[in-house]
């Protein structure tokens, strides 16, 4: 009966030539908040793939050209086997608090050694993020205002104004002329419950210019022999985060007094110790 095919161990004892080796893989966490419209947030540089990706597409996946498995959770042989990169679906809302995000994306390492230079156990890919910038919102604002002290303009009033009305008597109570309203036909009805002194409406352009509040949180961790990454509806890691080898975390956030500006982070793994490092310039 002839010999069966040895099996060959490589110089980092994982079995090859069987078709699915082992389980190494690094999960990147990114998530951001802005008051404003999302920014990009570009992954580039990666070592097997000339392509780079924005952080919070639907789909994301980079195979090996012999197959194209769909991604799931837990991870399949089938995908350890051809997979080098791919995403769980991003979480995006937008609400009156703005708009925010999560997004998971996760290498196979041990897909990703075969495309390292001879002797080199390290790559490292890079992720653009951008800056703060103001947000400036336009509209037109409609102002009830009076001639009743020689005012002849809204100007002229702005700059004399008084105040009237009775708190008893909603809805306005005690009111401050000028006053703004969002609508004509509100700034018409306030107007209408005066007879003296006259009330009148002029219309003004407006613009209004406020902080974007734009904040984002990346960390990246390695993992051994585990093939098990449960997310919660918001797309957030349910595993158990001290499982991880190793890992390294950046952030940044503006404020009402601060900006931040654009950042390169990269991130550098080891594929042979897990070893996981970042920096920001």
């Amino acid at each position: 009966m002839p010999l069966s095919k040895p099996v060959r161990l490589d110089p980092y004892q994982r079995i090859v030539n069987v078709g699915w080796g082992g389980v190494d893989i690094l999960a990147l966490e990114f998530s951001y908040e802005r008051n404003g419209p999302r920014p990009a947030f570009t992954l580039r540089d990666v070592l097997f793939t000339s392509t780079s990706y924005d952080l919070f597409d639907s789909v994301i996946v980079n195979n090996d050209g012999a197959d194209n498995p769909a991604p799931g959770n837990p991870i399949t042989p089938e995908m350890l086997k051809h997979l080098r990169l791919w995403n769980r679906p991003p979480y995006l809302v937008s609400d009156e608090d703005g708009n925010r995000g999560n997004a998971i994306l996760f290498f196979n390492l041990r897909r990703i050694r075969p495309s390292l230079p001879q002797s080199e156990n390290n790559f490292t890919f890079k992720i653009d993020t951008p800056a703060s910038s103001p947000i400036t919102t336009s509209g037109v604002e409609y102002w009830c205002w009076s001639n009743a002290f020689g005012a002849g303009s809204l100007e002229e009033n702005e700059a004399n104004p008084f105040t009237t009305g009775d708190p008893r008597f909603p809805p306005f109570g005690i009111i401050t002329i000028p006053t703004a309203f969002a609508t004509a036909g509100e700034a018409g009805a306030f107007a209408a419950l005066f007879i003296a002194p006259e009330m009148f409406v002029t219309s003004r352009a407006v613009s209004h210019t406020r902080p974007d509040g734009l904040g984002w949180d990346l960390r990246a961790s390695s993992y051994r022999k585990k093939a098990n990454f449960p997310t919660a509806p918001d797309n957030s890691p349910e595993w158990e985060l001290d499982e991880a080898i190793d890992g390294t975390e950046q952030s940044a956030s503006s404020s009402s007094e601060s900006a931040i500006p654009a950042y390169l982070v990269t991130v550098q793994v080891d594929t042979r110790t897990l070893a996981v490092t970042s920096s920001r310039a």
